[in-house]
């Protein structure tokens, strides 16, 4: 079973996308009500699409952030609210909201990684449940400063791989490390790294008739908390972890994977 939305909400979207990009390389200043409205017709199409729904929360925080105790990124203030008995006088007795709201420091990330999703002309389709399992794969994987491995069982047997950093990556953190080595994993296009897993989803592609999609369903076991709770949430404050992040999702949806990160103990 897929799920997809409607060529017309899905060219809308990307027309309300493309003005809010605008809007906010330009002046970075919304119309409140106007935000608001295309707000509620994303969540609506989202309800299609729900790993695009973290890159929602930069139009959130930025509808919000002209009440008071909201810090410079346009987060409540935990704190203020604690010290006050209701929410009302949090506020202010006025909660009527001003004309235009300035675009919080997150929001040009949130709407870059949703111009990227829905980049395709056509609403890709969504796997949803199938009746038949084609592949099931698993795969560890494991990182450290100086190198990287990981293996995988697929139905042709296990498969590995495993190298040093190269000056490129040798200097990055290692929640960066971790999550670019399940990536690289995830990777389906990178043939010449994984040809046999390559060549198990172009076989499975072809007995899907009518259809692209290959039924895939992938578990990836790693022992970093970070890696697996970024992928959870769908989103970092890390930029770097954000593009890779938003790189798997992007694996997901033209693939029709389902993906699952598992966290497990070094040990």
């Amino acid at each position: 079973m897929t799920v997809l939305c409607t060529q017309d909400k899905w060219e809308k979207a990307q027309g309300y996308i493309t003005a809010l990009l605008h809007t906010q390389a330009n002046s970075n200043m919304f119309v409140h009500k106007e935000l608001e409205s295309i707000l509620g017709f994303l969540i609506y199409v989202l309800r299609t699409y729900p790993a695009f729904t973290p890159y929602l929360k930069g139009l959130h925080l930025t509808l919000d952030s002209w009440r008071p105790n909201q810090d410079d990124e346009g987060w409540r203030v935990l704190n203020a609210i604690r010290h006050h008995h209701s929410v009302e006088n949090v506020y202010g007795d006025d909660l009527t909201p001003p004309t235009h709201v300035q675009g919080v420091p997150r929001l040009a990330g949130d709407l870059q990684a949703l111009a990227t999703l829905f980049q395709p002309t056509h609403p890709p389709r969504r796997l949803v449940r199938s009746t038949n399992v084609l592949v099931t794969l698993y795969g560890f994987a494991d990182a450290s400063a100086e190198g990287f491995g990981s293996t995988l069982m697929t139905p042709s047997g296990l498969q590995y791989r495993y190298g040093l950093w190269g000056r490129d990556l040798s200097h990055q953190s290692s929640n960066y490390q971790e999550l670019r080595n399940l990536l690289d994993l995830v990777d389906l296009e990178m043939s010449d790294e994984f040809p046999v897993l390559e060549d198990l989803l172009l076989s499975v592609t072809i007995l899907v008739t009518s259809s692209t999609l290959p039924v895939t369903e992938l578990y990836l076991f790693t022992d970093n908390l970070v890696a697996e709770g970024a992928f959870f949430r769908g989103t970092s404050s890390n930029p770097k972890l954000f593009s890779l992040i938003l790189w798997l999702r992007m694996l997901e949806m033209h693939h029709s994977l389902h993906l699952h990160v598992v966290h497990i103990s070094g040990k």
